[in-house]
């Protein structure tokens, strides 16, 4: 059986890259606080881009949106934008392991951004993390001594000693 899609002459499709949605979605997320998906759905419409709820969701995973915090709202941010990893612009205030478990505390309104950094590195000795408003707690791996998971999230984050 074969399916056959007709368009008539008053409706059109726009198609657009990966590429050209990320650069919107950032472009969007970077002019406006834009505090739900749906809100950043209606946007992106706005500016003739349609996109399904499912591949919003990919493509703010991909491109690694976070929520960030503002007084007592949360909006969509880029990771990039007011901190850096490189140079410390911005880093997490102190580091505690006690075997299996380790408390990061960050500035606040920050936890969630440096907890989904760390996620996304999907560092071999975090098994997972929970992030409050400047806290952000960590379940270690099995055998994982503190000494490694220490390097190891000093390595993707600025720790201050």
């Amino acid at each position: 059986m074969r399916i056959f899609a007709t368009l008539t002459h008053n409706y059109s499709v726009m198609l657009y890259s990966k590429t050209d949605r990320h650069d919107a979605i950032k472009n969007v997320i970077s002019k406006r606080k834009i505090s739900s998906q749906e809100e950043l759905k209606q946007a992106l419409a706005a500016e003739g881009i349609e996109i399904s709820q499912a591949t919003l969701s990919r493509d703010l995973q991909e491109i690694g949106v976070i929520k960030s915090r503002g007084g007592s709202s949360s909006f969509y941010a880029l990771p990039t934008l007011g901190f850096s990893m490189n140079n410390g612009e911005l880093c997490v205030s102190g580091l505690e392991i006690s075997g299996n478990m380790a408390v990061l505390k960050t500035p606040p309104g920050h936890a969630s951004m440096f907890a989904a950094i760390i996620d996304r590195k999907e560092l071999p000795e975090v098994a997972g993390t929970i992030a409050g408003d400047d806290t952000i707690f960590l379940v270690l791996r099995k055998n994982v001594s503190e000494r490694q998971a220490y390097k190891s999230i000093s390595a993707v984050l600025s720790v201050k000693e």
